[in-house]
This record gives C-alpha cells, structure tokens and sequence, in this order.
C-alpha cells in the first residue's frame, strides 16, 4: 500500500481508512452499561488502542476469528496518548493482506545472513559436527523457517529474519572470544552457537503475527531445538557420544538460570561462554531498539523499561534551529 500511513506516524486530528492487524479485542460496558469495543491494532511500527462505541455486540459478532480488519475512523487524544475512535469496521481475509506492512523485517537480507553463517560452519573441523551442520543447512523447510522467524515474541530481534540475525551475531561473537581465550573448542562452541535457538522455528510463528506455536507453549524451544539435533545425529554413522552430550548440554544450558527455565546450568566453559553471549546479544538488542524508539521524544533519558529495570540515556535533545 504506497499510500499507507503507519502507526508510528498517525497524529491526533487524522482520518484513517486503511487495514490494520486485529492483536487483540475485548467487550466492555461503559458506566452506563452500554457494550462497547476496546480492539488492539497493529502493523510492523507498532499497536494502537481503537473503540467502537456504536453497534459493538453486532460488531464483535461479524469480526469472528478475523485477523485483519479494515477501520476507518479518526485519531484522537486520550490520557496523553492516541488512540482511533472507529466508525466502521470490515473483516479482511489474510490471504488479500501484504504481511510486509504488519510485521517488522531484519534490515538484511536474510539470504546473504545465512550465506555467511554457513561459511563459518564450513571452519568447524571436526567432521561429525560439520555433518551435523551441513544436515541442518541441507534441510529447506528448517532453512526457510529459520530465515523468517522472529527470535521472540515480544523482546529482542522481535522481526522476520530476527532469529537468524540473532544466531548470526552470537556465532561471530563466539568464533572472536575463541581467539581471545584459550583452551576453548572451538567447533564445540561454533556448533553450539549455530544451533542454539534452532527451536524456534517451532516455537515461534510470524504469520500472520508474531505468537507461539501449540508445539512452543506445551514444549519450548530448548526441547524442541535438543529433539531436532538428537534426530539429526542419529542419522549420522559413529557420531560421540560425548560429543553429543557436549553439544546437547550447550543447546539446554544456555538460558544459564533455572529461574530462566533453564533445565540445567551451564557446566563446562563452552557453555558458560554461550549463555553470556546469547544474553549479551540480546539486551544490546533489546536496548538498542528502546532508545531507537525514543528518539523522538524531547527528553534526555529513555521511558522506563521494565525488564532491564532503567531508564536509558539517549542523548541531549537537538533543539530546531532558529529559523533566518
């Protein structure tokens, strides 16, 4: 949709007609007792409230299962933030909707992402690990899965192709602290890193919006990504033991806590190493998102974020130069 305006641009006073993503509905009864709709809309720039104050029972009845709807209504301020008040509402099939507009996608190409996380898996010298990886490369559904999946659903690399530029960073990361430290196997910790968060193309859907899978919410992606490789080496001539159970224990270990639904703890150095990058990667992510998102705002510091437990310097607010 070239004429698109998105969420992060809508200003009080505009008139919208336009689809938006249905993220969430909900019937309420305003004090009077009359039924009205508080919906969540989305697209790739983010959510906004909207309320259907007229119709809302016939309404919510017509919306059924519907992912996509089209409103048209105005923009208006409430409690300093916007929000639409919606005149119409129409279901739109998916199958019409350019997911592109919805869901926010890595700003590399995911080809040449993946491209080069398969040459570092070229390096891995230990034939049996280098097997494994290739099995794992060689697999298309996995391979297309992985490319689009996000590597959350609400916190960092929360994007089409975030998993795999998630993945992506944790190896080159891994490979440099290789160089670093000493006595670390390497193709144990390259292996691991490659094949960390490769659950997730179970656990995690982006289509049509980024939410867990029945297979991530009953299982979870450490079980998922452990089942997946131990299915994997199975099919691999005379792999060790020990080797597995190396590769395994980093795949399960690297959340590093159990009050992070770690199973177990990270116990060997290569795994110790994993955990601290994954969880690097991501809160620099994550941090590096907020701020971006507050850029606009005429503060010094970031809003609240309430999983890191901070405010965020951004920086002294560039004022509008006078005009001559």
């Amino acid at each position: 949709m070239a004429d698109r305006k998105y969420i992060s641009d809508l200003k009080e006073g505009d008139v919208v007609s336009q689809v938006f993503h249905l993220a969430s509905r909900n019937r309420l009864l305003t004090r009077s007792g009359k039924p009205y709709l508080s919906l969540t809309l989305g697209d790739k720039t983010g959510t906004i409230s909207a309320k259907v104050w007229d119709d809302a029972d016939a309404i919510h009845a017509a919306l059924g299962a519907a992912e996509f709807v089209r409103i048209s209504g105005t923009v208006e301020k409430y409690m300093d933030e916007v929000q639409l008040k919606v005149d119409h509402v129409k279901v739109v099939r998916t199958e019409d909707v350019d997911l592109k507009d919805f869901l926010p996608a890595s700003t590399r190409n995911p080809d040449e992402m993946l491209q080069e996380l398969r040459q570092i898996a070229g390096t891995v010298g230990d034939r049996h690990l280098r097997s494994l990886l290739e099995s794992v490369f060689a697999d298309r559904s996995l391979m297309e899965g992985f490319k689009a999946s996000p590597a959350a659903k609400h916190l960092h690399h929360r994007f089409v192709g975030g998993l795999l530029e998630h993945t992506l960073s944790v190896t080159k990361i891994c490979d440099w602290l290789c160089t670093h430290y000493e006595n670390i196997k390497r193709d144990l910790l390259i292996g691991g890193a490659i094949l960390h968060d490769i659950g997730k193309v179970y656990e995690l859907t982006s289509s049509p919006s980024f939410d867990y899978t029945t297979e991530g919410r009953l299982v979870g992606h450490l079980i998922l990504g452990w089942s997946l490789v131990e299915e994997k080496i199975r099919q691999i001539e005379g792999f060790p033991p020990e080797l597995r159970m190396h590769l395994e224990h980093l795949i399960l270990s690297h959340h590093g806590q159990y009050e992070f639904r770690a199973p177990v703890v990270p116990k060997t150095v290569e795994a110790m190493l994993l955990y601290q990058v994954d969880d690097l990667d991501a809160k620099v992510q994550l941090t590096q998102d907020w701020i971006g998102q507050a850029k606009g705002e005429p503060s010094e510091f970031t809003p609240f974020h309430k999983l890191l437990d901070r405010y965020f310097y951004k920086g002294t607010p560039k004022k509008e130069e006078e005009k001559t």
